[in-house]
């Protein structure tokens, strides 16, 4: 079938209300997801040097520096942190809490 053949884009759409608010949720992507976090900082890394952004203002998921510094920052901040810790940290706060009535 022809829609079988076509090639599927891939669509990154990074908000405001991005899930990723903090290095520490940077560093947890990165653990339980490399392929993912590289993926998403070569798309960053593209957007940046691309001749239609060049002279503005780009602003990173987190405001200051890409997410490789981030990814950095996170490793030397909450690198001793294990799996279990960073989900824990990540499922007791804001959106990912569940609520019982």
């Amino acid at each position: 079938m022809a829609w079988q053949s076509r090639r599927r884009l891939q669509v990154v759409h990074i908000s405001r209300n991005c899930p990723f608010t903090n290095r520490r949720d940077l560093l947890r992507l990165h653990r339980r997801d490399p392929e993912s976090f590289e993926r998403w900082a070569q798309f960053e890394e593209r957007r940046f040097t691309h001749p239609k952004w060049a002279g503005k203002k780009l602003m990173t998921v987190l405001g200051r520096g890409t997410l490789r510094e981030n990814l950095e920052r996170a490793e030397r901040e909450y690198g001793h942190l294990s799996m279990d810790e960073l989900d824990h940290l990540r499922m007791k706060h804001g959106h990912c809490n569940s609520t019982a009535f």
